[in-house]
């Protein structure tokens, strides 16, 4: 497609003409939806073609609709990509992506990935050494209840609007060093019973909660993280988080020691 021309002033056919071939063909199944109305199993489908397919459907066909039916959406919840791995690392979301109560294991790439506003991770599940490393986000983000194994990595990260990481959980050697925050971001603890409503039904809120106690991991405490050099625009809340090992604020602007947080 010309990146001159603005993908909303071509008709629906100029527009999937400009597409890759294996593109194209996706939406001859009834199953993946239109290119301008895709399914979730569409989502998957073309996901699987990689980062070049989806990014051009992406840029072709953005999200549509208004609020609450907004139309076109990436809608991954509740896959297990445990079980159907995927790179997504450099793809361009949109706004409204949906990613609740997913589950990945090791390795999760979305390193330089981008989001829209409104990306939902409530709930989410991932294994060691989930990648986000220079992603960026848009308005509000939610990952309230999430949970991550060691060495999560979000260095270089940015954040432009508010963002949600209430009763969320990390392993050990987290990293958000050198992450840019600018809108309101709270890291806020909760317990248990509080994080209940995050989750679909009691079936995945016990096997979270199993998830958890295996690793030690809680929704109110923080193992090692780092945050060095992060830059918090407008605020950012610790309130009822446990500190049980070392957290690092070098160079950020946040003064740790002069805010009420368990140590």
């Amino acid at each position: 497609m010309n990146d001159t021309v603005k993908p909303e002033l071509l008709s629906l056919p100029e527009r999937l003409a400009a597409l890759p071939p294996e593109v194209q063909a996706l939406f001859t199944i009834p199953e993946n939806g239109k290119p301008d109305n895709i399914s979730k199993d569409g989502c998957l489908e073309l996901a699987r073609l990689g980062k070049d397919a989806w990014n051009a459907w992406r840029t072709a066909f953005p999200v549509g609709g208004e609020q609450p039916l907004h139309r076109n959406c990436a809608d991954f919840s509740g896959v297990d990509f445990r079980k159907v791995p995927i790179n997504f690392s450099g793809f361009i979301f949109g706004d409204w992506a949906n990613f609740s109560t997913a589950q990945w294991g090791d390795w999760a790439d979305f390193s330089g990935a981008r989001w829209g506003s409104n990306a939902d991770f409530i709930g989410t599940q991932w294994g060691d050494c989930a990648d986000f490393r220079g992603a960026k986000w848009g308005s509000d983000v939610d990952f309230r209840g999430a949970q991550w194994g060691d060495r999560a990595c979000f260095s270089g990260a940015d954040w432009y609007g508010v963002a949600k990481f209430q009763g969320a959980m990390w392993g050990a050697w987290t990293d958000f060093s050198k992450t840019h925050w600018r809108g309101w971001v709270s890291f806020s603890g909760e317990s248990w019973e509080k994080n209940r409503q995050l989750y679909l039904d009691e079936g995945h809120f016990e096997k979270a909660r199993e998830w958890a106690a295996k690793r030690g991991l809680a929704p109110d405490s923080f193992q090692e993280i780092r945050f060095d050099e992060a830059c918090f625009a407008n605020g950012v809340n610790f309130s009822n988080r446990k500190f049980f090992k070392k957290a690092r604020f070098m160079n950020s602007n946040f003064d740790f020691e002069k805010k009420e947080i368990q140590r």
